[in-house]
Protein backbone atom coordinates (compact mmCIF):
# COMPACT_ATOMS: atom_id res chain seq x y z
CA UNK A 1 0.00 0.00 0.00
CA UNK A 2 1.13 3.62 -0.97
CA UNK A 3 1.12 5.72 2.22
CA UNK A 4 0.43 8.70 -0.06
CA UNK A 5 -2.46 7.17 -1.40
CA UNK A 6 -0.88 7.39 -4.91
CA UNK A 7 -2.93 4.54 -6.37
CA UNK A 8 -6.16 6.34 -5.37
CA UNK A 9 -5.24 9.35 -6.64
CA UNK A 10 -4.20 7.88 -10.38
CA UNK A 11 -8.00 6.02 -9.88
CA UNK A 12 -9.30 9.15 -9.25
CA UNK A 13 -10.41 10.40 -13.01
CA UNK A 14 -11.56 6.89 -13.47
CA UNK A 15 -13.89 7.15 -10.65
CA UNK A 16 -15.12 10.56 -10.91
CA UNK A 17 -15.83 9.79 -15.07
CA UNK A 18 -18.51 7.13 -13.70
CA UNK A 19 -15.34 4.50 -15.38
CA UNK A 20 -14.91 2.53 -12.57
CA UNK A 21 -15.55 2.12 -8.80
CA UNK A 22 -12.94 2.25 -5.87
CA UNK A 23 -12.67 0.25 -3.05
CA UNK A 24 -9.23 1.83 -1.14
CA UNK A 25 -6.98 -1.31 0.55
CA UNK A 26 -7.90 0.19 4.19
CA UNK A 27 -11.37 -0.55 3.85
CA UNK A 28 -11.00 -3.54 1.33
CA UNK A 29 -12.17 -7.06 3.16
CA UNK A 30 -14.01 -10.02 1.25
CA UNK A 31 -17.30 -8.88 2.40
CA UNK A 32 -16.69 -5.13 0.86
CA UNK A 33 -15.35 -6.27 -2.02
CA UNK A 34 -18.31 -9.05 -2.60
CA UNK A 35 -21.08 -6.21 -1.73
CA UNK A 36 -19.37 -4.01 -4.58
CA UNK A 37 -19.61 -6.86 -7.60
CA UNK A 38 -22.80 -7.95 -5.80
CA UNK A 39 -24.23 -4.72 -6.72
CA UNK A 40 -23.56 -4.15 -10.63
CA UNK A 41 -25.80 -5.30 -13.31
CA UNK A 42 -25.61 -5.29 -16.96
CA UNK A 43 -26.82 -1.77 -17.27
CA UNK A 44 -24.26 -0.59 -14.46
CA UNK A 45 -21.29 -2.39 -16.11
CA UNK A 46 -22.02 -0.87 -19.14
CA UNK A 47 -22.40 2.47 -18.43
CA UNK A 48 -18.90 2.23 -16.84
CA UNK A 49 -17.89 0.39 -20.06
CA UNK A 50 -18.94 3.44 -22.02
CA UNK A 51 -17.86 5.92 -19.34
CA UNK A 52 -14.62 4.21 -19.43
CA UNK A 53 -14.30 4.54 -23.60
CA UNK A 54 -14.78 8.21 -23.14
CA UNK A 55 -12.74 8.84 -20.49
CA UNK A 56 -9.71 7.38 -22.26
CA UNK A 57 -6.82 9.33 -23.90
CA UNK A 58 -6.77 7.99 -27.20
CA UNK A 59 -3.43 8.74 -28.30
CA UNK A 60 -1.94 8.37 -25.02
CA UNK A 61 1.05 6.45 -26.24
CA UNK A 62 1.86 8.98 -28.91
CA UNK A 63 2.07 11.99 -25.95
CA UNK A 64 4.08 9.80 -23.85
CA UNK A 65 6.71 8.73 -26.42
CA UNK A 66 6.50 12.68 -27.93
CA UNK A 67 7.88 13.99 -24.02
CA UNK A 68 10.38 10.83 -24.24
CA UNK A 69 12.05 12.03 -27.00
CA UNK A 70 11.51 15.93 -26.01
CA UNK A 71 13.30 15.06 -22.35
CA UNK A 72 16.17 12.80 -24.03
CA UNK A 73 17.22 15.63 -26.75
Amino acid sequence: MHKDRQQALNAEHLVSSGAALMLEQPDLTAQKLADLLENQNSTSLTAMSDAARKAGIKDAAVRVADVIKEVAN
